[in-house]
Formats: C-alpha cells, sequence, structure tokens
C-alpha cells in the first residue's frame, strides 16, 4: 500500500489530514541489580513503605479503568452524533444532533449510578465532561 493511497483512506476516514510522525527517544539502557546497596525495595525496619506515585485525584473521567464513561462525538461519515461507551467498538446510538445525544448518553449514565459523559467537539476535542452522579437519598431526620 503506497502512502498516497493510505493518507487517503485516513483522510476520508477521519475526515482530517494525518498528524506528522512522532520521533521517539531511544529506550533507556536497563540498571543493573547490584547489592553495594538499598534499592526502591528495602524500607528499614519499622517503617511503612510509601508509594511511589501518588494516589490518583478523585476527579476526572480517564484517572481510573474502573469508570463508566461515555462519548458524545459526531461521525464525520454522515454528520450525526454517536453515544460510544468505552471500551465498546461500536457505538451505544447514533442520533440526529448533538443534544439527543448528550441526553440519551445522561440517561444511559443515570442508569449505570455513577458515570462520566464526555461531550466532543466536531473536530474531536474534548468539550465538557459531565459526572453522573446518583440522587442524594433524602433525609429522614427532616420527615
Amino acid at each position: 500500500m503506497s502512502g498516497d493511497y493510505a493518507r487517503q483512506i485516513f483522510l476520508k476516514t477521519f475526515g482530517r489530514e494525518p498528524a506528522a510522525p512522532r520521533v521517539l527517544k531511544p529506550a533507556l539502557p536497563p540498571i543493573a541489580d547490584d547489592d553495594d546497596g538499598p534499592d526502591h525495595t528495602d524500607v528499614p525496619d519499622g517503617e511503612t513503605q510509601q508509594a511511589a506515585t501518588a494516589p490518583a485525584p478523585a476527579s476526572g473521567p480517564a484517572k481510573s479503568a474502573d469508570r463508566i464513561i461515555y462519548h458524545v462525538m459526531l461521525r464525520k461519515n454522515d454528520g450525526r452524533w454517536s453515544v460510544l461507551k468505552q471500551g465498546r467498538a461500536k457505538p451505544n446510538r447514533v442520533l440526529e444532533t448533538q443534544a439527543e445525544a448528550i441526553e440519551f448518553a445522561m440517561t444511559l449514565a443515570r442508569s449505570e449510578g455513577e458515570a462520566w459523559v464526555i461531550t466532543h467537539t466536531e473536530d474531536g476535542a474534548i468539550a465538557e465532561e459531565i459526572h453522573v452522579r446518583p440522587p442524594a437519598a433524602p433525609d429522614e431526620a427532616t420527615t
């Protein structure tokens, strides 16, 4: 397959030119394991080991694999809006307007209990991230 043909297929599929290729840095050489000092797993007696990285913040849908995320995005081939649950290959539904697609995604997210709805602009950039939570239980002390 020639490069021009691949570019034409990309342009037809995504409605834009492909990005310039990235230049990758060479891999770092492996670190030699020598026993002349403590490594990152050695912890002095009586101390607890702290995590090497900070825990992920509670906000933001892409921080954890167990979060349910619905994407609302424009289909370039027909101009309709699709609702796609993250991890699925096919959209949950394709609708005529972005407003209809957002409403449908919100309905799906509410049925999950807690989920995220991410709306995308026509060029694919993230426009808004909506955190959908279950409704708060009424306070029994006020009844």
